[in-house]
């Protein structure tokens, strides 16, 4: 039986948080998914839901909007995660860490601490649309994504070509996300289709356009 660590620090339910919980509710028998995450949220409402173990450790990112003031208190909050991460690592004797988004380093740095595999699930381009900007630099941050991850999972071909100039070619991989079949309160989405029987149906997926 191999135990992965999926490790969340944000506590909103976007894009990226719906693929986490459908990837750890869709996971083989052979598989025991731990989650951790960073507060209380949505996110947190579905791993509750699901009945997966879970883990709270408070954690903050690794970039800023503005200002950098407060990069001090972020980088001793983290020091803090990495260590109890840690710790439940060796608790559960994790086989595999999971980074979901580039949010934080917090899972890259306690699997690298623990040499244990380590997988970073990236869901935003490196320049992050020019809004937010890395703490240490893109540069240096991204050599930290690339050297503390076994592969980088990329969930288009334009965030691959994106991180490839950072990231060695060969850890990088493109697998689109998947939909499920399911709404939010359980019910079978496909149910409430329209359709004849033994008819295919086509799902549009909008997203946005971001000039960089």
């Amino acid at each position: 039986m191999a135990r992965v660590l999926f490790v969340s620090s944000t506590v909103g339910f976007g894009g990226a948080q719906q693929c986490l919980i459908d990837l750890v509710t869709h996971l083989p028998e052979s598989i025991t998914p731990i989650v951790v995450v960073s507060g209380e949220g949505r996110l947190l409402d579905e791993i509750r839901r699901h009945h997966i173990e879970y883990y709270v450790v408070p954690s903050r990112g690794w970039w800023y909007s503005r200002f950098r003031i407060k990069c001090l208190v972020r980088c001793c909050r983290n020091l803090v995660a990495v260590y109890r991460i840690i710790a439940i690592c060796r608790k559960h004797q994790v086989h595999l860490v999971y980074t979901n988004t580039l949010y934080s380093p917090v899972g890259a740095l306690a699997a690298r601490r623990l040499r244990v595999p380590h997988i970073w699930h990236a869901h935003e381009f490196s320049h992050l649309n020019n809004i937010q900007y890395f703490d240490y630099g893109m540069t240096r941050s991204m050599a930290i994504v690339d050297q503390y991850s076994r592969a980088v999972i990329c969930p288009s071909e334009s965030l691959k070509r994106d991180l490839s100039r950072f990231v060695e070619s060969g850890k990088l991989s493109s697998v689109h996300n998947g939909v499920s079949k399911y709404c939010a309160n359980g019910e079978v989405l496909v149910s409430r289709l329209r359709r004849r029987d033994n008819e295919c149906f086509s799902i549009l997926m909008i997203g946005a356009v971001v000039e960089f």
